[in-house]
């Protein structure tokens, strides 16, 4: 049996499957499917899962052939799935900036592993905090983390696949060398703004910058711009988010460390980094 993501625009009643491709089109009977749906410029649903029965096939152009299947047994998922959702807990995916990109075509194989995944929403926590926070630094601030990790907690590089303990570390870097930084500077800014005119009357917070080691003048209203986006990323209304999602991973606890089988071999799940 093998398994397949489908885009539900090639279905048509009742429930017929219908492909025109230039290539072999390999699903047979017995065959699994997971229809999909595009949704704003970026995301995919998953909404329903079918059997493949019955298909044929047959020529349409002199390139092309015309693939037509009966899907059977179908059953709309309890709980549909985003792509954005599970982008880091599918095999598949490497492409973290553009993950949509893996679906282009009208159909797709999967393996067992990412069609059991995305029929049943299970999300791979860890992988998933750890991918859009260490996503969130630029080329500098990752070279930073990767420093300061090297030289305090090696055990990640040597366990690269441990998630878990990387996502521990990289919290701590975010907590101690950008939250609390950004809390700092929106302090010096307003302490700035207050003092303003009455004991110092020149002072002025959007030229204030700090020499650094290279000789440059960092400017703190950069700065702090810079790092707001780590306040809120972390810290939202709804509270602590690094919190819940430590919390999230302790609590499945042992569907993370299947998670975490499977993901053994693969690298740090990282975007082209910019500048």
């Amino acid at each position: 049996m093998n398994y397949w993501a489908v885009d539900d625009a090639n279905i048509s009643p009742p429930n017929d499957l219908t492909i025109f491709s230039n290539r072999v089109v390999n699903m047979r009977h017995g065959d699994e499917v997971v229809l999909f749906k595009r949704v704003g410029d970026n995301d995919i649903e998953f909404h329903t899962r079918a059997i493949i029965e019955e298909s044929q096939v047959g020529r349409y152009e002199e390139d092309k052939q015309k693939y037509v299947a009966h899907l059977s047994n179908l059953r709309v998922l309890t709980d549909s799935s985003l792509l954005s959702e599970l982008t880091y807990s599918l095999q598949k995916i490497y492409n973290f900036r553009q993950p949509r990109r893996h679906f282009l075509r009208k159909y797709l194989s999967l393996s067992q592993y990412d069609f059991d995944s995305i029929t049943s929403g299970s999300i791979y926590w860890a992988r998933t905090a750890f991918g859009i926070y260490i996503n969130m630094l630029g080329r500098q601030q990752l070279e930073h983390f990767i420093q300061e990790t090297a030289a305090s907690s090696p055990e990640v590089f040597i366990h690269q696949w441990d998630f878990g303990l990387a996502w521990k570390v990289l919290r701590q870097f975010i907590e101690v060398q950008y939250i609390a930084a950004a809390e700092l500077l929106r302090f010096v800014h307003a302490r700035a703004d207050q003092i303003s005119g009455s004991d110092i009357p020149n002072l002025n917070y959007m030229e204030l910058g700090v020499s650094t080691e290279d000789g440059e003048n960092d400017s703190l209203y950069e700065q702090e711009v810079l790092l707001s986006k780590f306040l809120a990323a972390t810290r939202p209304e709804e509270g602590d988010l690094l919190e819940r999602l430590s919390h999230r991973i302790a609590e499945e606890s042992a569907s993370q460390e299947a998670f975490q089988e499977a993901f053994r071999y693969t690298s740090w799940p990282l975007q082209t980094i910019e500048g």
